[in-house]
């Protein structure tokens, strides 16, 4: 009792002292309320300082607090696992015992929406966080993310239950997606493969993917953490899709949704921009380095080049050495300077300098493949000069039979001590670079360099001597040039298309839809056209690929020929009575008829003319040409555009209407609205596309027709009857009445 007495009683003091504090700080107040008013007011401004210092202060404050907290959280996680362990201390053996059993926490596999992996990881922590402040916990040990496995993240617990109850409230995550992941996968799962990523400032590399896949570009500088690096290669812009960017969206443009080619490379030029896009677009900024610069795009250029920051596993940098053309153009040499200060200055940018002038300096940048039978010289070591014929070859040795009177048995030596050697005259074959698979003799060899007499195109070029090898064989053309081969149909840009009729070395020959001829090089065009369309005659008989055609009209009229691909209106087709082009040739669909077709007023009226009912030139002057009695009337006036056919709804000067009736003389009786009927012609009118779901349309190509049953950003899904299509191009619709 007397111990309970004492304890009261201490109480007893401490609660006077806390009145004696109070009566303390009541006699303050009541001081500070005889104050008179005018001592109260404060200035307006000195009081909204002060709120917004109290306020930066509580969340610094706040800050402070949350970061303590998960570092308390981290380093009891990481005591609770295996307390005591220091890695470099252990054993395999004791390695081994650290693998996951089945005593411990699972590894559950969520899906979730492409993109969001790190989203839902960082909820699911600043969740945790939460919950562990307000005394509850969630029942999960980790959760992680890889950045190699897109659409997944992982959550360390022990019952399916628990991670359920974790990410349920998550967007983008779904609850019944959770599934366990074996015992066996664990640890390989959540390896990290250690990359020997060696990058440096000025190194050559290649763009994994996007837009510039493939491209090479050069490191500016690598960042502190060592996971980005900022490079800078030749830009590729599309300016056209900027200036229509900035003019008022119609409905019908705002519904296009066509993957666009892609734009060539070339240098920014910001008068360019200017011009195309207006001065509004452009910025002049001032770099990290001091350069002056331009944005653009939220892009930065600088000198030309874009420089941007990127993840280094974009990057290749795996033995990648320019090619001279390469090397030129991304220096902006021009065409003034010559092979050999061109490839003197490519050397000077790889490892070691100036120095890499030899054979064997390049083949430390470039490994030399080395087969059995190429021509070899040892460029190093006791046995320089000695010529030999390659026998074998193993890892970093090549064993070769010498050509020397004094030396019968084979010799081994290091591939680093040897080079490929010719003579003058060989035939060789280019085994890399912007020429591979090019043919030629050689007509001189100086230093690390050969000069080819082509046989494709009987023109000299230079190549390193690594790039070629012994030939027996002699190619006059070449059909494939990385992934384009010939009679490809490429996109040439957003509204033109061509085949390839000829690879010239490293350039493509392309005839595009109007029947002009261009050199591009492969970075320069899209990707391939593989899509399988049809097309209109001039008896509105369907034409596909494979159908053969006769032209009867324009200037391959009377040709005939099968059709290798459509585009739009436009067909190109193969005749192997046309000598140029590589038998191919463009023409509209309305200008030929399928053979086996119906039979429209065009085509049977071709049939008529008489190789002999032409008629006898009056007396005088030469005529330019001689006319047939039975040739078509005067020239016809411009045709009708593809969409105009009964029923389609077309505008005139803002006036929408019907079209009646189609007439040979390239017009069309429209009935408007407000019940007139007028003869319009075909330059006049516009088609009307459609807006909105349940419209009827018509396919501009094949004159179906249907309903539309949805539209979304992805495409047009059109309902023909039993059939349904989708259709990404709104410009092939039209409505019709």
């Amino acid at each position: 009792m007397d111990a309970m007495s004492n304890f009261i009683d201490d109480i007893a003091v401490d609660d006077d002292g806390d009145d004696e504090e109070d009566d303390e700080e009541d006699d303050g107040s009541d001081a500070g309320d005889v104050l008179d008013d005018e001592t109260l007011i404060e200035d307006d401004g000195a009081q909204a300082r002060r709120l917004d210092l109290e306020r930066e202060t509580a969340e610094a404050a706040a800050i402070r607090e949350k970061t303590q907290r998960f570092e308390e959280m981290g380093a009891e996680y990481e005591n609770a696992g295996r307390p005591g362990i220091v890695m470099e201390d252990v054993s395999e053996l004791d390695r081994q015992s650290l693998l996951p059993t089945h005593a411990d926490p699972k590894l559950w596999m969520v899906k979730c929406k492409t993109g969001m992996e790190r989203k839902l990881v960082l909820a699911l922590m600043y969740k945790f966080a939460d919950k562990q402040s307000r005394g509850k916990r969630m029942g999960i040990t980790s959760v992680i993310c890889r950045d190699n496995l897109r659409g997944y993240f992982f959550v360390e617990a022990r019952r399916e239950d628990t991670v359920k109850a974790a990410i349920s409230g998550l967007r983008g995550v779904r609850q019944s997606s959770v599934t366990i992941l074996p015992l066996k996968e664990m640890v390989d799962t959540l390896e990290v493969t250690a990359q020997d990523v060696t990058l440096r400032k000025d190194a050559w590399v290649r763009m994994k993917r996007g837009q510039y896949r493939g491209d090479l570009a050069r490191i500016v500088r690598l960042d502190d953490s060592g996971s980005r690096a900022v490079v800078k290669l030749i830009p590729r812009l599309d300016l056209d899709k900027h200036s229509r960017a900035s003019l008022p969206r119609t409905d019908d443009s705002s519904k296009k949704r066509k993957r666009p080619a892609r734009p060539a490379a070339k240098f920014f030029s910001p008068e360019e921009v200017q011009d195309k896009v207006g001065h509004l677009a452009i910025k002049t900024v001032v770099t990290v380095s001091g350069e002056k610069g331009y944005m653009f795009g939220g892009n930065e250029f600088v000198d030309g080049y874009l420089v941007k920051s990127v993840p280094i596993n974009s990057l290749n940098s795996t033995n990648v050495v320019p090619t001279l053309e390469e090397f030129q153009k991304f220096q902006n040499m021009g065409t003034g300077k010559s092979t050999d200060a061109i490839a003197d200055a490519l050397a000077a940018t790889l490892p070691g300098g100036g120095q890499m002038m030899g054979m064997e300096g390049f083949a430390s940048a470039q490994r030399v493949d080395f087969q059995k039978g190429d021509m070899v010289q040892v460029v190093a070591g006791e046995l320089t000069s000695l010529k030999g014929s390659v026998l074998a070859v193993d890892g970093e040795s090549v064993t070769f039979v010498p050509n020397h009177i004094d030396f019968s048995e084979p010799l081994t030596i290091a591939r680093a001590n040897c080079a490929k050697y010719f003579n003058v005259g060989d035939h060789v074959r280019v085994t890399r670079g912007l020429r591979e698979g090019e043919t030629g003799h050689i007509v001189a060899v100086d230093s690390q360099y050969a000069h080819v007499f082509s046989d494709l195109n009987h023109s000299e070029f230079k190549v390193f001597v690594r790039d070629v090898r012994l030939a027996s064989a002699m190619v006059t053309t070449i059909d494939t040039l990385g992934e384009y081969e010939v009679y490809d149909l490429v996109e040439l840009d957003a509204t033109s298309v061509g085949v390839v009729i000829q690879i010239e070395g490293s350039s493509l020959r392309v005839l595009n839809q109007n029947g002009v001829v261009s050199t591009v090089r492969p970075t320069e065009v899209g990707k391939k056209w593989t899509r399988r369309s049809i097309t209109l005659d001039s008896a509105g008989n369907n034409v596909g690929v494979r159908d053969v055609i006769r032209v009867l009209d324009g200037p391959h009229k009377g040709k005939q020929g099968t059709v290798k691909h459509i585009f739009r209106a436009h067909i190109f087709a193969h005749s192997a009575s046309v000598m140029e082009h590589g038998g191919m040739f463009a023409v509209r669909g309305r200008n030929c008829v399928l053979l086996g077709g119906a039979m429209g007023a065009a085509a049977a009226s071709y049939t008529t003319p008489a190789p002999a009912s032409y008629t006898t030139p009056a007396p005088g002057p030469a005529p330019m040409d001689v006319a047939y009695t039975s040739a078509a009337p005067a020239p016809a006036a411009t045709p009708l555009p593809a969409f105009a056919r009964p029923g389609v709804v077309v505008t005139v000067n803002n006036e929408q209407g019907v079209i009646s009736h189609t007439l040979p003389d390239g017009t069309a009786d429209v009935r408007f609205s407000s019940g007139r009927v007028a003869t319009v012609a075909g330059s006049d009118m516009a088609a009307v596309h459609p807006a909105s779901n349940g419209d009827r349309v018509m396919m501009v190509d094949s004159g179906m027709t249907g309903t539309i049953t949805s539209m979304d950003d992805v495409g047009v899904l059109v309902s023909f009857g039993d059939d349904v299509r989708m259709v990404d191009n709104l410009s092939m619709l039209v409505r019709v009445e």
